[in-house]
């Protein structure tokens, strides 16, 4: 087995990754050529990314175990969670999918989508962030983050590039505030489907809404 590809199982001790260490007690890396190939995979521990700490990997499967992000996690693929995870004052950076069948407590996170292909949240029951942040690169009008179940933003939408498609489900923006939509795109992104915000004063409100077309 060469050394740029190497399984290095149940991992106890202090790891460096770009800028600090973490903890981990029982974490399963997969190293291939260079970080955005990683597969971080947790069966059962609990692990602290502690603030100032950057992880770049590719996918990260938090598997029956506890996350608790105070850093910022940047994959060039999925997240998925069957235990907890929590967001605490972190930032995840996603290029792929976000898959949630435990619990993802959001603290004061930001989750931001930055993918260049279809990008998809999926949590049964529906998902709620803190923060969500729309930069998908792909074609305008072609490529989406899609909703599989219905989707609530606490404090902050910020829609910079790409579309959000909520289909037969709906996008819920519950900040009452009218600055709690950050729209800068200059790409006419917008979201197909339903979307609903709160309303708490005589102000200007957008409703981003369109078609694949329009």
């Amino acid at each position: 087995m060469s050394k740029n590809n190497r399984i290095l199982p149940l991992m106890t001790g202090w790891i460096t990754t770009r800028k600090a260490a973490i903890l981990f007690c029982s974490f399963l890396i997969l190293c291939q050529t260079n970080s955005f190939s990683q597969v971080i995979t947790n069966t059962g521990a609990v692990v602290s990314v502690r603030g100032g700490t950057v992880i770049d990997a590719r996918d990260i499967l938090n598997n029956a175990g506890s996350l608790s992000n105070s850093g910022t996690i940047n994959l060039s693929g999925n997240y998925s969670n069957t235990g907890l995870t929590s967001g605490s004052t972190g930032t995840f950076r996603l290029g792929g999918n976000w898959t949630n069948n435990g619990v993802f407590a959001w603290g004061t996170s930001t989750v931001i989508f930055n993918g260049s292909a279809n990008q998809v949240i999926t949590r049964p029951g529906g998902e709620t962030f803190n923060n969500l942040a729309v930069e998908n690169s792909g074609i305008t009008g072609g490529n989406t983050i899609g909703l599989s179940h219905n989707v609530t933003v606490m404090n902050t939408l910020s829609i910079s590039r790409g579309n959000i498609n909520s289909g037969i489900s709906k996008l819920y923006l519950f900040n009452p505030l009218p600055s709690a939509l950050n729209y800068t795109s200059s790409t006419g992104s917008r979201i197909i489907g339903k979307f609903e915000r709160g309303v708490n004063q005589a102000a200007t409100y957008l409703f981003p809404l369109g078609t694949t077309a329009n």
